[in-house]
């Protein structure tokens, strides 16, 4: 067992050199990244370009007290809601990657929330990396979640990984994995922590290649369905099916403000060709550092209610995708 302490710039071509150096002698299935980058995008992609995934730490307090060997509490499963001809949408609460956030910034916004959790179902982003770095943090989720909580893994697994960057603002737009077969053990070791986790859907940002759908969709066997985030409102543009597995896309994906939301959601039900007569299913979410809270959510369900006629529903990702695969079953 080793571990390095460094401090380099990956937009620098000198430093990212060295840095890559580092992440060459690393294995992918097993190694992680603990930390944060000088700037977000090019630090995940380098990487993630390794087979590699970052658990973004800054801020993290108390690592040795929390970090312990307890059994994560998971809940049993329930029985698929019956599905009736309305929409049906995940809502998904972001930046749970991020191990800091659970430790702070979430404790705080889930509390904040209290009185309207267990009024609408949330899928709130959590990471699986807890189950080691801090079971306790990831059981009082659990303990004092409602049956509308539901816990699913931030992007893009364990840990922080980027494999498609659609941004161009701050690197390239590109595919940054090298190799597949790096990528495939990045994704199994993502998949051991799912199921110790008991987290059944999962986040990917940005996206994911066709062939990368597949080796995901095929490794990732615990989970029931994922989401691929790309800032887009296009409707439906990036979703597929993989192997049996929905692979979503979130419209929108990172919104920040009760109008943008509610704008964007209502533009997505009226493309949806929704009529009635079956299911339609969208999934969408929200960034937590806007002004959107749970109430806002409460009342935006009541929002798309109305101008469905009573058809609008927010869902648990778990459910989400059961229904989906249950209504789609026989195509």
């Amino acid at each position: 067992i080793g571990c390095a302490m460094v401090f380099l710039e990956n937009r620098s071509d000198t430093d990212r050199a060295v840095y890559e150096r580092f992440l060459a002698d690393m294995e992918p299935g097993k190694s992680i990244v603990l930390g944060r980058y000088t700037e977000e995008r090019s630090g995940i992609t380098t990487a993630t370009s390794f087979g590699l995934s970052t658990v973004p730490a800054d801020h993290y307090n108390n690592f040795t007290v929390y970090a312990q060997d307890k059994p994560i509490h998971i809940r049993p499963e329930r029985p698929i809601p019956e599905i009736k001809n309305k929409i049906y949408a995940a809502l998904f609460v972001s930046d749970g990657d991020n191990i800091q956030y659970n430790e702070h910034y979430m404790r705080k916004y889930w509390d904040a929330s209290e009185p309207e959790r267990g009024k609408v179902c949330v899928n709130w982003t959590i990471s699986p990396s807890l189950v080691d770095a801090a079971p306790d943090i990831m059981n009082y989720y659990y303990d004092h979640s409602s049956d509308k909580d539901c816990f699913v893994s931030g992007p893009s697994g364990l840990g922080y990984a980027m494999p498609v960057n659609t941004l161009a603002e701050e690197i390239a737009a590109k595919n940054y994995v090298k190799d597949d077969a790096n990528f495939a053990k990045y994704v199994e070791l993502s998949n051991r922590y799912f199921e110790r986790a008991g987290l059944r859907a999962v986040t990917i940002w940005d996206n994911l290649t066709p062939n990368q759908r597949d080796i995901y969709t095929k490794t990732a066997d615990y989970i029931y369905g994922l989401t691929v985030q790309m800032f887009t409102e296009d409707w439906e543009s990036i979703t597929s099916v993989n192997n049996g597995m929905l692979c979503k896309q979130l419209t929108p994906c990172y919104c920040t403000t009760v109008e943008h939301f509610t704008s964007c959601v209502t533009k997505v039900i009226k493309n949806s060709g929704y009529d009635g007569t079956k299911p339609a299913f969208i999934a969408c979410q929200f960034s937590v550092w806007g002004n959107i809270t749970l109430s806002a959510v409460a009342e935006m369900e009541k929002h798309f209610n109305e101008i469905t006629g009573g058809n609008f529903e927010f869902v648990r990702a778990d459910d989400f995708f059961r229904m989906y695969n249950e209504v789609n079953k026989d195509r």
